[in-house]
């Protein structure tokens, strides 16, 4: 590019420039060039580790997999289903569940419909045991781990709804220890729900604080907040806690 005098530009004098053209001045020597500074090895990515080619890798990993075929749905009601298949047989199950959810007593074990099996225990602490956890997971002789949910069963059980029936602790704070026997306190507990078991400290009474009942109750229906006692003449108000 000229200017409009004709001359060229500064930007057009130092393009044309180079180290030559600036030679060293007397009495100092060329400055010589250090080598090049090995630098940090390359990271490995975690997709090129998933791939099987890290930079740390030195063989070629061959990762080409057979793809899994889609199952064709199934139209249900007009909804599409898919059923898989490979699930325990029902021997299976009755020798898995047992043994791996630690059953002590006599249980029976049947298919009461698709996904759901009926269990029918003969101890009250296997029934408690089962439903002290939200799921299982049942491990198959194939090596696969089956999600296992129990509920608890009864006429209004339906496979479509969440079943509104749970077990939970509940206390009485103001209760005396000479009062912490079971048939008294399966008696305060029944106005909220079926009552199950004492916890140990209330066995034990080493807690004469408070004494816990485990229930099973319906979460739809009111719970009372109190309970009253009678004893011989008088009449005690009791809270009851959740």
């Amino acid at each position: 590019m000229l200017p409009t005098d004709g001359r060229p530009s500064l930007m057009d004098s130092l393009a044309t420039t180079s180290s030559s053209n600036f030679p060293p001045l007397p009495g100092k020597t060329q400055p010589t060039l250090h080598p090049q500074l090995p630098t940090s090895p390359p990271r490995n990515r975690y997709a090129d580790i998933i791939r099987g080619h890290g930079a740390n890798y030195k063989e070629k990993v061959d990762v080409a997999v057979d793809p899994i075929l889609m199952k064709k749905p199934h139209l249900i009601d007009g909804l599409p289903t898919i059923h898989w298949t490979g699930a325990p047989k029902i021997n299976e199950i009755r020798e898995l569940i047992p043994k791996q959810c630690g059953i002590i007593g006599g249980c029976q074990i049947g298919y009461l419909r698709n996904r759901h099996i009926l269990m029918r225990f003969d101890c009250i602490e296997d029934y408690i045991r089962i439903l002290s956890k939200n799921s299982y997971y049942i491990i198959a002789k194939n090596g696969y781990a089956y999600q296992m949910r129990p509920f608890i069963y009864d006429s209004n059980f339906k496979v479509s709804e969440e079943t509104s029936q749970a077990t939970t602790w509940i206390c009485f704070p103001d209760l005396l220890p000479t009062f912490f026997v079971k048939e008294v306190l399966f008696s305060l507990a029944s106005v909220v729900g079926k009552p199950l078991q004492l916890d140990l400290a209330t066995i034990n009474k080493t807690r004469p604080s408070c004494a816990r009942v485990k229930v099973q109750l319906n979460l739809l229906t009111e719970k009372p907040e109190f309970v009253q006692m009678q004893k011989i003449m008088t009449i005690k108000r009791i809270q009851l806690l959740k």
